[in-house]
C-alpha cells in the first residue's frame, strides 16, 4: 500500500517475524518504506526501530530532516525503513489475538535480521546499512548485530537499554507500565491528558501530536486506546 505522509511518499507492508522466536508463526511485523526519490552510485540504507510503547512514526521528523538534507546530493541515495516491532503500534493491532504475555528482547533482535533478509537490505558494494535505534530499539539493534555482524555498516543506538548482568525478572520500573492510563473518550481528549503531565509537556510538540495520531486505535464510537496494550509494554520491561 502507497501512502502520502507529510509530504513523503512511503509504501507499508506486513511480513512475518522471525520464525524461530516465541509465536513465530503467528505473529507479523508492519514496516514502513521511504524509498529514494533519486537514483545514485550508492544508496545510504536507514533502518529505524522506536523505543517500548511506541511507534515507528516517531521517526517521522527525523526522516523529513534526512530527506531534505540528502535532497541535493549526488553521490548517494537515501532509503529509509521503519517498523512497529511485535507488540507495538500497527504490528501490535495486526498481532492482538496472538500477544501474550512473553515478550524477549532476543527475539526483537531476531525480527530485525528478518526484515533485513526480507527485503534483501544487507550491505553491498552499492549499499550501506545503518541502524538507528532509541532505548528497546537501540537494544535490538545491538542484540541483531551481535548475532550477526556483517549486517550492518554500523549502529547508532540512543539510550540502548544495557546491563552488565541478567537483570532480575520484574524489575520494579516494569509496575509503572500497568498503572498508566490505556483508553479515553477521544483522541482529542487523549491528548489534553498527556499535555498535563509534565512527561510529555517535556516533548517536542510535533512528537506529541505524531504520538496522539499514530500511537492510538481508535473504535467506531470514537474512543481510542494505546495501540500497545499496557500488559505488552509491562511484559517487555519484564523481560529484560
Amino acid at each position: 500500500m502507497s501512502r502520502q505522509l507529510a509530504s513523503r511518499r512511503f509504501t507499508t507492508h506486513t511480513i512475518p517475524v522471525h520464525p524461530k522466536t516465541h509465536k513465530g508463526e503467528q505473529l507479523k511485523l508492519v514496516v514502513n518504506h521511504y524509498p529514494s526519490t533519486t537514483t545514485a552510485p550508492h544508496t545510504v540504507v536507514c533502518l529505524f526501530a522506536h523505543a517500548n510503547g511506541y511507534t515507528k512514526e516517531s521517526w517521522i521528523p527525523v526522516i523529513e530532516r534526512l530527506k531534505d538534507a540528502w535532497k541535493n546530493r549526488s553521490d548517494s541515495a537515501l532509503d529509509i525503513w521503519t517498523y512497529d516491532s511485535r507488540n507495538s503500534g500497527d504490528s501490535a493491532v495486526v498481532n492482538a489475538e496472538w500477544l501474550d504475555e512473553k515478550a524477549l528482547w532476543q527475539d526483537y533482535g531476531r525480527d530485525i535480521q528478518q526484515m533485513i533478509s526480507h527485503f534483501g537490505l544487507e550491505p553491498s558494494a552499492t549499499s550501506s546499512l545503518f541502524g538507528i535505534g532509541h532505548s528497546m530499539g537501540a537494544t535490538s539493534l545491538l542484540v541483531a548485530g551481535i548475532s550477526q555482524p556483517h549486517s550492518f555498516t554500523a549502529l547508532i543506538a540512543i539510550d540502548p537499554v544495557l546491563a552488565k548482568e541478567t537483570v532480575k525478572q520484574d524489575p520494579p520500573i516494569a509496575a509503572l507500565a500497568l498503572k498508566r492510563r490505556d483508553r479515553w473518550p477521544s483522541r482529542v481528549e487523549a491528548k489534553e491528558s498527556f499535555l498535563k503531565r509534565p512527561y510529555y509537556q517535556r516533548w517536542d510538540p510535533r512528537q506529541v501530536d505524531i504520538y496522539a495520531e499514530f500511537g492510538l486505535l481508535e473504535s467506531p464510537n470514537g474512543s481510542v486506546m494505546l495501540k500497545c496494550p499496557k500488559d505488552q509494554e509491562y511484559a517487555s520491561i519484564r523481560y529484560l
